[in-house]
């Protein structure tokens, strides 16, 4: 399977790191969020990361407009469906990135011909890392919902 295009569920700090470093490999980007106002902050934060790696010279004027050109910033799952990979990158109180508002939208990611959906680490972690730093990994944080 070819992946043309990723969709990020989540435009805050994960979600907009995945997405510029999807972008910047020349993979076209679709990123969700439940406002447009998360939208607009993780396409901005984008934008200034960009500038920052043109500043230092790692990147041309023309490597940042074409990786920000390939981000397209949403607010509807509908727009997922040109996705062949799906990341979850949302936590919160608000079920998106949760584990049961992601099993709420199964059908609908399904329906719309997505092949695979990657969960963001979930389990009980100290935070020293990002949440990659796991202590058990068989008991999801009860931030992220339960099995």
């Amino acid at each position: 399977m070819s992946i043309n295009t990723v969709g990020i569920v989540g435009a805050g700090t994960m979600g907009n790191g995945i997405a510029q470093a999807c972008a910047v490999s020349g993979i076209n980007v679709v990123m969700v969020d439940i406002s447009q106002q998360a939208v607009d902050r993780g396409l901005a934060t984008v934008d200034k990361s960009l500038d920052r790696l043109l500043s230092k010279e790692k990147i041309t004027e023309a490597d940042k407009a074409a990786a920000l050109g390939r981000i397209k910033g949403s607010t509807s799952y509908d727009d997922l469906k040109a996705a062949q990979l799906v990341i979850e990158a949302a936590s919160g109180a608000d079920r998106v990135g949760d584990l049961v508002g992601a099993a709420s939208r199964l059908g609908h990611l399904r329906d719309l011909g997505v092949d695979a959906v990657w969960f963001s680490p979930f389990y009980r972690s100290p935070m020293a890392d990002f949440g990659y730093d796991i202590d058990d990994h068989c008991d999801v944080d009860p931030l992220f919902g339960d099995l």
